[in-house]
């Protein structure tokens, strides 16, 4: 995803006014940060141009909390109208943390290989570089949730 560096200033001019476009509590970027759910250093890093090397999966994450459809990102660095790439509605406030919605939902027996399944066929179909990185990043994830819930691996 590189661009050029005002591509990324105006990106971050973008997403600081798309968040308080949201919540006007959020012109506080830590306020933001709490209740979205993402590092706080992610979030300034972005909207201040100071870096540009971003995963996939957490460019995603991004576009989740500031209200932005899939792809909203790249989109918005090539010159994208903000407008059309926002959620609208009840979608364009980020859940406090999937996990909370995670917690109050029971798995019916088999479910959790289906979904294991159904994510390996989707990671199947991205390129061989977002392939690999999907790959990386998912079993990351997975070791270090796992981890922190005592399992040991």
């Amino acid at each position: 995803m590189p661009r050029t560096p005002e591509d990324w200033e105006r990106l971050g001019e973008l997403l600081v006014a798309r968040r308080v476009e949201l919540n006007s509590e959020w012109s506080n970027r830590k306020r933001f940060t709490a209740d979205a759910d993402v590092d706080y250093r992610v979030v300034y890093d972005i909207e201040k141009a100071k870096r540009t090397n971003f995963s996939t999966a957490m460019i995603r994450r991004l576009e989740k909390a500031y209200g932005l459809r899939a792809g909203a990102i790249p989109a918005l660095l090539v010159g994208a109208d903000l407008e059309s790439w926002t959620l609208s509605g009840s979608d364009s406030s980020p859940p406090k943390s999937d996990m909370d919605q995670l917690q109050t939902r029971t798995i019916r027996d088999g479910e959790f290989e289906v979904f294991l399944a159904e994510a390996k066929d989707a990671i199947g179909q991205l390129s061989p570089q977002q392939r690999d990185e999907a790959e990386r990043t998912t079993i990351r994830l997975l070791r270090g949730i796992l981890r922190d819930m005592g399992a040991q691996l």
